[in-house]
Order: structure tokens, then sequence, then C-alpha cells
């Protein structure tokens, strides 16, 4: 159901899926990591996701849908340092035509390993 580039997949013994960006080298400032859905029915018209978003050089993430051919829509965006502590977001998605959404995430800086993105997601009907 998953496209993704540039991120590390973590699945604990739970089953759980996480998705994974740090800014240590190998990542550059400006480098991108994206995870982007297959198609999701219409009636699936919510989406919860939680995120990590720790470390003085924590970029941004980035949630966007997209219907068919049409422009990315941006649904929400998130900057710098949360704490080191999980977030639960909810995006309503109101639309009758089926979409996928997507996720950015960006790196600020390099210069150690003192940030990273994590995200936890799932769809649900409401």
């Amino acid at each position: 159901m998953i496209d993704c580039n540039c991120l590390l997949c973590l699945v604990p013994a739970d089953g759980e899926m996480f998705y994974f960006i740090e800014s240590s080298y190998p990542r550059e400032k400006g480098d991108q990591a994206y995870l982007e859905t297959k198609v999701i029915p219409s009636f699936y018209n919510c989406l919860t996701f939680s995120f990590h978003m720790y470390g003085k050089n924590t970029g941004k993430l980035n949630v966007y849908s997209q219907r068919s051919k049409d422009r990315k829509i941006l649904r929400m965006s998130f900057f710098g340092d949360h704490g080191n502590q999980w977030h639960r977001a909810r995006v309503p998605i109101i639309d009758n035509y089926p979409y996928k959404v997507s996720f950015v995430l960006f790196v600020s800086k390099n210069k150690n390993y003192s940030a990273e993105i994590i995200l936890e997601f799932r769809y649900i009907k409401v």
C-alpha cells in the first residue's frame, strides 16, 4: 500500500509499521524523503497518524492529498523539534473521489545525529 524513498522501514514485534529518517551523513540539508500511499477509496475520509520529530536539527514534515492527476493539496505541515515524545495528528479528507496521501520529510542540517522524524499511520472511516 506504500511507496517510499530514502526512508528506513522498521517493523516492531507488535506488527505496527514505522517509517524513519534522520539527518546524519550521508543526508544533506535540503534532502527530501517521501512516503506515498496507493490510491485510497473515498469512503476513507480521515487519516490519523503519529509522528515523532526530535532534535535541534529536525526539519519539516508536510502531508498532502492528491486526486488522480490533480495537483497535491497541502493538508498539514510541522516544523522543527517537537520534543522527545509522540504526537497524534488527524487530517480530515472530505472528497468524493479516490485519492493518495503523501508525506514529505525535509532534512534541515546534517552536522550530527541529533535529528529524526518517525511516522506511524493508519486510515479510519469517520
